[in-house]
């Protein structure tokens, strides 16, 4: 049952509002370079790539990247990039990203994990970031 369940969620007026309400407190910029910790299906990455610079969208997965790559594609979206990633270890050069985002990954993580996802994202977003929580 929950297989069949899936996928209606993700296409649900729920779902739909969520991320329109996510890209909207976002406020993204056509010079922000995002990443989409935990990516999936691409909710919120094929709703934030048509106003960015650039996408990148991870994903613990090793499908899902390349799923969500071709739907990137076949919607003409050139500015995706998609990688097999888990959230304490994102392989994205530091400050490289502007805005950080994730949908329904985090609480798949250990307590000790989501501190080190967070400090992850903040050495993407800003050096110093990181730098002044001690690592």
């Amino acid at each position: 049952m929950g297989k069949r369940l899936g996928p209606a969620l993700a296409h649900s007026d729920g779902f739909g509002r969520l991320r329109d309400e996510i890209v909207r407190l976002a406020r993204p910029g056509p010079d922000d370079v995002v990443v989409d910790v935990g990516a999936g299906t691409g909710l919120l990455t094929l709703a934030f790539a048509p106003t960015v610079a650039k996408v990148w969208a991870v994903d613990i997965s090793a499908v899902m990247p390349g799923h969500l790559a071709m739907k990137a594609a076949t919607a003409g979206l050139a500015n995706v990039e998609t990688a097999p990633a888990n959230a304490v270890s994102l392989p994205l050069a530091d400050g490289s990203a502007s805005l950080v985002l994730s949908n329904h990954c985090y609480h798949h993580l250990s307590d000790e994990d989501k501190e080190r996802g967070i400090v992850e994202v903040c050495v993407c977003c800003d050096r110093e970031a990181a730098s002044s929580s001690g690592t």
